[in-house]
């Protein structure tokens, strides 16, 4: 019951931290198909401001940009508008084509949602909640792991089609991406405050102005909830592994007071004897960890498949320094749980001891 007990401390451990490395690659390379530094988001009338954004020092590409929300029959799905020719948003080709700047009702989807939805090179797919707007073909499937909590993934197409889709007036930019020449955090920090205090001189602010470290932030704090239900998880099984050991090793330190009687009377000192209690402990630990390797890997697995069915569609990455973190935390348990029951047989008299029936 205890090496149980103890497996499942270290299965919920490295399924917990298995998670949490999952989400943590999922953000960092959220937005790996893009290269852009500062993003602008203003109104409909953002491309009479772009000559001011041009002239702001360290301001190396400018590209239009948009993103909304639609829904499909599978779910939602995060469709973005680019430059057809753009030098920010590059993801790889994985099959298919690329858009043309004239093509019309064609969009890439990200591989991601393309296994969601099901759909190949060559397939249609129509937005429920735009229905007028027809069928769109699916050119290429590309990685792009972008795509907002809770959707299907992400997917492509020109502006043009974006506004055409939104509704909004054609050649009609709400956002922009913005690409610096140094591209160091210090000299992106300083882009962004030129930008807003360029584009917003007065207190109405019209130009939203964020850096991307600071989107991948708000991204993260997004997953707040879910790491601080998993580190509660994992802080109470635990405690619960602690609790087991304890209960076991303090049963044998009052089953076996002959024999620790026997070892005291040879010269045994206290720590020889809190050494014995500690070492088993050790050894149920080491056993728990060797059948936690084993069956916590396909169960990390299944929880990161879990998430992504009922969360957000986050891949799965393993961090096989998990397997070393995991060791660690149950020799603590296992140390901590020996304090009580070897200062315990460390203190019975020695008469008592081997006078114990």
């Amino acid at each position: 019951v205890t090496v149980l007990t103890l497996t499942l401390t270290g299965m919920t451990f490295l399924v917990v931290q298995t998670a949490n490395y999952a989400l943590g690659h999922d953000v960092d390379h959220l937005y790996a198909a893009y290269s852009f530094d500062v993003r602008l988001d203003q109104g409909p009338d953002f491309d009479q401001i772009r000559s001011q954004v041009l002239a702001v020092p360290n301001v190396g590409l400018v590209e239009p940009w948009g993103q909304q929300t639609l829904r499909t029959r599978w779910g939602d799905l995060d469709l973005v508008g680019v430059d057809a020719n753009s030098r920010i948003y590059h993801p790889r080709l994985i099959s298919g084509q690329w858009f043309a700047d004239n093509a019309q009702h064609a969009l890439v989807l990200s591989q991601q949602a393309a296994q969601q939805m099901g759909l190949h090179v060559g397939d249609t797919l129509t937005f429920t909640d735009l229905l007028d707007q027809g069928a769109w073909t699916v050119l290429g499937i590309v990685d792009d792991p972008s795509g907002g909590f809770g959707t299907l993934g992400a997917a492509a197409t020109t502006m043009t089609n974006f506004n055409r889709l939104t509704g909004n007036v054609e050649n009609t930019v709400h956002s922009e991406l913005i690409q610096a020449r140094d591209r160091s955090p210090g000299a992106i920090d300083d882009l962004a405050f030129r930008l807003d205090a360029t584009l917003n001189p007065s207190t109405n602010h019209q130009a939203e102005v964020v850096t991307l470290s600071k989107i991948l932030q708000q991204q993260q704090q997004g997953y707040a909830v879910l790491t601080v239900t998993f580190a509660i998880l994992t802080v109470l099984v635990g405690l619960t592994g602690i609790l087991g050991l304890f209960t076991t090793l303090a049963t044998e330190v009052v089953e076996r007071q002959r024999e620790i009687g026997v070892l005291r009377a040879l010269g045994a000192d206290g720590w020889r004897i809190a050494r014995t209690f500690w070492l088993e402990g050790i050894s149920l630990s080491l056993l728990a960890w060797g059948i936690s390797v084993v069956l916590g890997v396909p169960v990390a697995f299944g929880f990161v498949r879990i998430i992504q069915h009922l969360l957000v569609q986050v891949p799965f990455a393993f961090d096989p320094l998990g397997l070393a973190e995991m060791l660690l935390v149950l020799l603590v348990i296992a140390t901590i749980a020996s304090v009580g029951p070897a200062l315990r047989a460390n203190q019975l008299h020695l008469a008592s001891l081997l006078q114990y029936e």
